[in-house]
């Protein structure tokens, strides 16, 4: 259990840092608005690649009967976190038991809900479960919130449920329910992800990784060492693991509006969507 003691304590003291690393903060759920995503790219029968990170990426592939999902992240949290978030839909029959854990007020939470979280904790398998026992027992208010966070400040519920049918109604939630299964995670960085692949998909999902990464090191000399070639990495390496007439989603871009968006790939396609929050994102999607 010593890699897990590990993950503890880098959980219980989160390095200050707007980059993402090997352990950084987990969001509680995703900004983007899935539904509307799925509406250009069918996931229905796919092998799909996506990103971990609260799980919600991974519920919703499920959802859709995606018949193979792997996910990633360079975050190696986002596997006790989505495990968790599985665990408590598990344990709970009916999405009304459920939503409490998407209050994102993850403070309050595991501060005055000890017998709900315990009775999610029951349905983690060994090592998910010796994390969040030993975590629950050594963190403070403090080190909860920098744990689960969410980047843009929306906590509002029904800003959580938007894009996710399975938030909203209680026969989606149960639909969701009988297709759970513990995801199969690859912890690595985007662009060295290749080199522990040896899968192909028919869709594979960047979510807004590259665009993050490209405004940091605009913003930000001490990385500058880091730069990446993302058209190089998207082009020759992981593209070639789209099966043919295969789908990726290049970026996803929030709050586009009537603007148009930027994409570090030319052959990438922009897709305007409907916000979360009733504006217009932007989604580019390169098909091979």
């Amino acid at each position: 259990m010593k890699d897990i003691d590990f993950d503890i304590d880098m959980a219980l003291n989160i390095p200050i840092s707007h980059r993402f690393c090997e352990y950084s903060p987990v969001f509680s759920n995703t900004c983007e608005n899935l539904e509307e995503v799925e509406k250009i790219i069918n996931y229905n029968n796919k092998s799909i690649l996506v990103p971990l990170s609260s799980g919600d990426q991974y519920l919703f592939s499920l959802y859709k009967n995606a018949s193979n999902v792997t996910t990633y992240d360079i975050n190696k949290l986002t596997k006790y976190y989505a495990n968790l978030k599985i665990a408590a839909i598990k344990t709970f029959d009916n999405l009304n038991d459920f939503i409490p854990f998407l209050i994102t007020d993850r403070v309050q939470l595991f501060d005055t809900k000890k017998e709900y979280i315990y009775k999610v904790l029951d349905n983690l398998d060994k090592d998910d479960l010796y994390f969040w026992k030993n975590y629950l027992l050594k963190t403070s208010k403090i080190q909860m919130k920098k744990l689960v966070t969410n980047k843009t400040n929306r906590f509002d519920l029904e800003y959580i449920k938007c894009g996710l049918p399975f938030y909203s109604d209680n026969n989606e939630y149960k639909k969701l329910k009988n297709k759970l299964k513990k995801p199969k995670f690859i912890n690595t960085d985007l662009y060295d992800i290749t080199n522990v692949l040896d899968e192909y998909f028919d869709v594979i999902d960047l979510s807004n990784i590259i665009s993050t990464d490209i405004c940091n090191n605009m913003y930000d000399d001490i990385y500058s060492d880091v730069d990446i070639n993302w058209e190089n990495v998207l082009k020759n390496i992981i593209s070639k693991h789209l099966n043919k007439n295969g789908s990726m989603i290049v970026d996803y871009t929030y709050d586009t509006n009537d603007k148009s968006g930027f994409c570090i790939l030319e052959s990438a396609k922009e897709y305007k969507i409907k916000s979360k929050n009733n504006s217009t994102d932007s989604v580019f999607i390169y098909k091979k």
